[in-house]
């Protein structure tokens, strides 16, 4: 039987506003942190990635919940970048990703950060390889009157009035909207599949690959 050498995959999670991959105690460059279930890990920290995108995979875990991983590779490098579906990065993700395509390279830049008003902005901003921002498939934001406003786009649906909803009001919307948008991301990977078997240029997951695939996400940034 002929040596085989597996394909390793570089498996990364985004958690506040940084791409990060979990590392044994004592990996030189390695930060420590304190997780939601209070256990302390080290991982190294990154501010972007950049690759193309071989393919997109969806997992819902019994245990630890819906994610996506966005599986790249720049050189002979191969990454898995994972994020939470129920985390803002993960609604950015669904938001965007129609407007991505299979084989092209893209760059990937979580954020986490405090604006001049003191509100929070948490997500994921994408842009291509002529530094060109990804924009939502599902959203614009027109100035009406001096204001920015809301235009739904491609059957997102869209709050009915809202004005007197309260937060379980929202909840439900908010649920309703992801769960729209992840039946398109299937109805996405599904056609990029189909011309990725056209012009075949990626490669197949290993075991391995699989396997990884199983291991929860390290996301513990706040709810989409």
């Amino acid at each position: 039987m002929g040596l085989q050498q597996a394909n390793n995959r570089n498996y990364l999670n985004i958690s506040i506003g940084k791409i990060r991959k979990k590392v044994a105690t004592g990996t030189p460059g390695a930060l420590q942190r304190e997780n939601k279930n209070k256990e302390v890990i080290s991982e190294l920290v990154y501010d972007s990635i950049s690759g193309i995108i071989e393919y997109i995979s969806f997992k819902d875990h019994p245990d630890f919940g819906k994610s996506w991983t966005v599986n790249v590779k720049d050189g002979d490098e191969a990454f898995g970048i994972k994020v939470s579906e129920g985390s803002r990065y993960g609604g950015d993700l669904l938001k965007k990703m129609p407007n991505l395509k299979y084989g092209k390279s893209y760059t990937f830049f979580p954020f986490d950060f405090n604006d001049q008003n003191g509100n929070r902005k948490t997500g994921l901003s994408i842009k291509d390889s002529n530094d060109n921002k990804i924009d939502s498939y599902y959203h614009e934001f027109p100035k009406v009157n001096g204001k920015f406003t809301v235009k739904y786009l491609n059957g997102h649906p869209a709050p009915q009035d809202f004005k007197n909803w309260d937060k379980e009001d929202w909840k439900v919307y908010f649920m309703q909207a992801l769960k729209f948008m992840r039946q398109r991301a299937f109805e996405y990977i599904e056609v990029q599949k189909n011309e990725a078997e056209k012009a075949p240029i990626f490669e197949e997951k290993t075991t391995i690959d699989k396997a990884i695939e199983e291991l929860p996400s390290f996301d513990d940034d706040i709810p989409f």
